[in-house]
């Protein structure tokens, strides 16, 4: 409820804002349609937007958005870059890695001992962090900042780390021995 007054306020504050990055959307949409399951390459978005724009903007039906053209560097969407980059397979690794994060830390959260209190308040202050960046990448592209791409690293490495110490990384670690021990390449 709170997210939705807040976006509404924001839209109204700076409409040309909010529609040029729907327009930004479209767009991108165009770049995912075009190459869905590989995408158009990792970090390749600043170099072809302005000709994916230049061809949609080229229909008359988009000649209505011809205002809200310009050369943009960024999706304004993490996720929306990400499938539009990497395609399908790279935004299910994308959405995987992120699964794997909320597992582990709920496991963290979960794991009631005498030395995990700890490891709790740890894990739900990694998990509270990364979910403030993951809402801020709906309408950003926070990724793209080093510092916040730094505290996400962190974030992963924390419950990484948290996940071995408490014995919790159980079925990785039978997951990596059968790949180390059966498959004959990495003897």
């Amino acid at each position: 409820l709170l997210s939705g007054i807040a976006s509404y306020a924001a839209l109204k504050i700076n409409e040309d804002s909010a529609f040029g990055r729907l327009f930004v959307w479209q767009v991108t949409g165009e770049m995912i349609n075009d190459l869905p399951l590989l995408g158009i390459g990792y970090g390749n978005f600043s170099l072809k937007y302005i000709d994916y724009q230049a061809s949609f903007l080229q229909r008359p039906e988009n000649q209505r958005y011809i205002g809200n053209a310009s050369d943009v560097k960024r999706a304004h969407n993490e996720y929306l870059e990400v499938f539009a980059e990497t395609g399908l397979i790279g935004f299910l690794l994308f959405v995987w890695i992120l699964y794997e994060f909320f597992v582990r830390a709920k496991a963290i959260i979960r794991n009631q001992n005498e030395d995990s209190g700890h490891a709790n308040i740890i894990a739900r202050a990694s998990i509270y962090s990364l979910v403030v960046i993951l809402v801020h990448s709906v309408f950003d592209s926070p990724l793209h900042v080093t510092p916040i791409l730094l505290l996400l690293f962190l974030n992963f490495s924390i419950v990484s780390t948290y996940s071995k110490k408490e014995g919790l990384d159980s079925r990785r670690a039978i997951l990596r021995d059968f790949v180390l021990n059966v498959n004959p390449f990495f003897r």
